[in-house]
């Protein structure tokens, strides 16, 4: 898919129109977001679910603060990866999370994040080089709580490969 594309896409996202998103396939089974950090429940502790997605990588840049584009000569610009993927999916809440307790449907494009980065940048700079490629990539889903997050599901990269 053209980074135009998934420009308009995005933008679909965005405006909710659904014109754009109508090409790709049905969404598969809902997925789940991560358990909140060392939550506990009936006894145990949740282990975070791990999910795999693939898609086209893209990189776009977003004003930041202090005031997210409304003052552009003192407003930060922030760039953003985001995973535009072959098959929508579905994230069910998490009633028992403070973060994660908003489902959302038919998701087309979700916001990489890398946590931890290897010495030296490494894993940032493997991202990097992706930019632009069909990717498959693993890690864990949030929903977003910050005006950095770009897309309502985030995913916390655990791995990322060409595919």
């Amino acid at each position: 898919m053209h980074i135009e594309l998934a420009l308009l896409v995005f933008a679909g996202v965005c405006g909710g129109t659904s014109a754009i998103a109508s090409t790709h396939k049905a969404p598969g089974p809902c997925l789940h977001y991560q358990h909140e950090a060392l939550s506990h429940s009936n006894g145990g502790t949740h282990i975070p679910q791990e999910v795999a997605l693939s898609g086209e990588l893209i990189e776009r840049t977003y004003w930041g603060p202090p005031n997210w584009g409304e003052h552009p000569a003192t407003d930060r610009l922030e760039d953003a990866w985001l995973l535009l993927l072959d098959t929508p999916i579905c994230v069910e809440a998490d009633s028992g999370s403070v973060n994660n307790n908003v489902t959302e449907i038919n998701v087309i494009v979700v916001q990489l994040v890398v946590l931890d980065p290897a010495p030296d940048n490494k894993s940032l700079k493997e991202v990097e080089r992706l930019v632009g490629r069909r990717v498959a990539v693993k890690g864990v889903l949030n929903h977003a709580v910050t005006g950095h997050n770009r897309t309502p599901v985030l995913l916390m990269v655990a791995s990322i490969n060409a595919a």
